[in-house]
């Protein structure tokens, strides 16, 4: 048995910050009434945002989760200023941002409230975890472009710690993440299973009429001469050949 490796025990980083794709859309998901065909490919483009480190309950905005309408970015932008929105826009969508080498962009802290949270935003836009207090002071001082940004991230972080009464932000986007996972494969394979059961019900159809069909074949064929049944192209081994299970059309459709 191979080992189980990092990974596949612990799980990847799941990316909560980004937005829903590039151009906005958010990815559709399974739906009850999907066709098997339908449902493969709307699968398909889900794993491929996991397998990309995204977040599926943002990529899918929220819908299959529980409390689908309390998603934070919505509830956030409510409270964001114009330039704010169309900042936090422009980086959940894939905007770059500017290399900034932090360990020189530092100032001093002095006696501002906001900046460890500043600084819990700025670490998820640059995704980079050593920024600090002071970079946060920097970019206060001598970045400020990049402050309805900031404000913006940080605005999006404290709707989510309000949305589970002040626990820890993780906890609620995994148990949304949960959920969100849980209900795209539940109604996935709900179709798939739908898709099978209509197969079988064809199949026995198709059985039931063929063996009406072929009886009426074979007694005209018994009441052939074998001479006559030479003349008109039949074959006396169609009869023998009839219990075959080889030669059974139900084969075809097994499940």
């Amino acid at each position: 048995m191979a080992q189980r490796s990092f990974k596949d025990t612990f799980g990847e980083e799941i990316d909560y910050h980004a937005g829903p794709q590039p151009g906005g859309s958010i990815l559709p998901t399974p739906e009850p009434t999907d066709d098997a065909q339908t449902t493969a490919l709307k699968l398909r483009a889900l794993s491929k945002a996991v397998e990309e480190g995204a977040s599926l309950a943002v990529r899918t905005g929220y819908k299959r989760a529980v409390h689908s309408g309390r998603d934070p970015v919505m509830i956030a932008k409510q409270r964001m200023t114009a330039a704010e929105a169309a900042q936090y826009d422009f980086w959940a969508f894939g905007g770059g941002m500017p290399d900034i080498n932090w360990q020189v962009s530092v100032k001093d802290v002095g006696g501002a409230a906001l900046f460890p949270y500043h600084t819990e935003a700025m670490r998820a836009i640059w995704k980079d975890n050593s920024i600090t207090h002071e970079n946060a002071a920097w970019l206060h001082s001598e970045l400020r472009a990049f402050l309805p940004l900031v404000i913006a991230v940080s605005k999006v972080f404290a709707a989510r710690r309000d949305l589970v009464g002040g626990q820890e932000a993780l906890a609620a986007l995994e148990m949304a993440e949960l959920q969100t996972a849980r209900k795209i494969i539940g109604t996935a394979v709900g179709n798939v299973n739908q898709a099978f059961a209509r197969l079988r019900a064809i199949s026995r159809d198709v059985n039931h009429s063929r063996q009406v069909i072929k009886a009426r074949e074979n007694a005209l064929k018994k009441k052939m001469s074998p001479n006559k049944q030479k003349n008109e192209g039949v074959k006396i081994e169609d009869v023998k050949n009839e219990g075959d299970p080889e030669r059974r059309l139900g084969g075809s459709f097994a499940i």
